[in-house]
């Protein structure tokens, strides 16, 4: 990998994170996010793929990963907004990435929602936005020492 291409994907992978950050703290705020996060992580991962001419099937196959999301989606158990963001976090991250960020959030809201009192006021529902934001943080470290190690040797 070229120094280019690793800045690129170093700044691609800081953005994309800046986003998730910002629906996230929106979700809190507000329990909504709105289309422009989405839809910018899905502009950042279309730039990805196009700067960097990465392979696409890789990407694409990371949207097997938003299959059990969408379906929570169509039974009323998730957001529309955690679902496109996952779709849009998924095609960036490739299946491999995905998988770990979406094993990663998913691990934090069980630990969370394992942790609430019983009895606690229980809010209608709770934002998902922020444990994404966890999983790719966990997702983005070792893709970019990976892409290190390739640029070394």
């Amino acid at each position: 990998m070229m120094v280019l291409e690793m800045a690129i994907k170093s700044c691609l992978f800081l953005i994309a994170g800046a986003i998730l950050l910002k629906a996230a703290a929106h979700d809190l705020a507000t329990r909504t996010v709105p289309n422009i996060y989405p839809y910018g992580l899905l502009l950042i991962a279309l730039a990805h793929h196009w700067l960097l001419r990465a392979d696409v099937f890789p990407y694409l196959a990371g949207l097997l990963i938003a299959v059990p999301f969408l379906a929570a989606f169509y039974m009323g158990k998730l957001g529309g907004a955690d679902a496109k963001m996952v779709i849009a976090l998924s095609l960036f991250l490739g299946l491999e990435g995905g998988l770990l960020a979406i094993m990663a959030a998913l691990l934090l809201a069980a630990i969370r929602e394992a942790a609430r009192k019983k009895g606690e006021n229980e809010s209608p529902g709770y934002a998902f936005v922020p444990y994404l934001l966890f999983g790719y943080a966990i997702a983005a470290v070792p893709a970019m020492i990976n892409a290190a190690f390739k640029l070394k040797g």
